[in-house]
């Protein structure tokens, strides 16, 4: 069993100057990117040059000094980058050491209830600083205040017409015709 197992496993190895590129999963790792469809999003970022191996599975890289992640990676989140090298790097997204996201809520574009169960949640649509329209995400209330306790979720609703008065005027019109 260990030998057909064994076969399929591989010692990756990166020798210091090399290329490689950093796998991150923004579908998991919800703060590094944040977009409509996370599944979508780039997988590898790079390449970026190896400075140091710290043990026998860690790899210290050289990244841009705009970025604010942890530049230490293990071998199974690198890859060895292959081809053109002279086309410039894909950029990281800008998050501090703890991987939280510097960017900050301006909007709350619209509202909405859904069922987990029995139980009842509430989301705000919100529109991030920085980000155009498209990629405002839906995030749940309770969350949105413990992430972002000064944010005024009051003050930043987005109102756009509809309500009772237009319903009861579309009613009347439908009575006179």
């Amino acid at each position: 069993m260990k030998k057909y197992a064994d076969q399929k496993r591989r010692q990756w190895e990166f020798h210091i100057g090399d290329l490689v590129l950093v796998k991150l999963q923004p579908y998991r790792q919800h703060s590094v990117t944040l977009r409509k469809n996370q599944k979508l999003s780039l997988r590898y970022f790079g390449p970026f040059p190896v400075i140091e191996r710290i043990g026998l599975v860690a790899y210290k890289l050289l990244l841009p000094p705009t970025t604010k992640i942890h530049s230490v990676f293990h071998v199974s989140q690198l890859k060895a980058c292959k081809g053109d090298h002279t086309q410039p790097y894909i950029p990281l997204p800008f998050t501090d050491v703890e991987v939280q996201p510097i960017i900050q809520p301006t909007k709350i574009l619209q509202e909405r209830v859904i069922l987990q169960g029995q139980q009842q949640i509430h989301q705000k649509l919100v529109q991030w600083q920085g980000l155009d329209d498209d990629q405002a995400t839906w995030e749940n209330t309770t969350l949105l205040q413990q992430a972002f306790p000064d944010f005024n979720l009051e003050d930043k609703v987005n109102l756009k017409g509809g309500g009772i008065v237009t319903m009861q005027e579309r009613a009347k019109e439908t009575i006179v015709n």
